[in-house]
């Protein structure tokens, strides 16, 4: 579905993030979670599974009238992973998370959430969380 390559331990070996569906989804009222995968590069040709989170990615058909997947992005060693949703009524969250070089492991250091009529912009409700690093998976 959506996919980074990328070096986010910088060992010099490309690394891969990304979120995949369930195949079902589509033809299928039934939810199926979305799914955050982070592989980490051994060499050119072999990967292994560095993390996984199912809870953090919202289904195909749970963002109202959208999909509420907006997409991941890699910025200054930070994963971001964006969601949005609603009609006149709208919301969004986003969450920050990082690579731990010394324990090898995925963080969710952040949860940015807001939500505002889209007739009235100005009035925006915000919230942030920030999490003592909290596993990814």
């Amino acid at each position: 579905m959506d996919s980074l390559v990328l070096d986010y331990n910088k060992d010099s070996v490309k690394d891969i993030i990304m979120v995949i569906e369930n195949s079902l989804q589509d033809s299928s009222e039934e939810e199926y979670p979305r799914i955050l995968i982070v592989l980490q590069g051994l060499d050119s040709l072999n990967y292994k599974l560095e993390a996984s989170n199912d809870t953090l990615l919202l289904c195909k058909n749970c963002g109202g009238f959208f999909d509420p997947y907006d997409g991941i992005s890699f910025e200054r060693d930070t994963l971001l992973i964006s969601q949005w949703g609603g009609s006149a009524w709208r919301w969004g969250v986003e969450y920050s998370c990082v690579y731990n070089n010394v324990d090898n492991s995925w963080y969710i250091v952040k949860e940015y959430t807001y939500s505002l009529h889209n007739l009235d912009p100005e009035n925006t409700w915000e919230d942030e969380t920030n999490y003592f690093y909290k596993k990814l998976n």
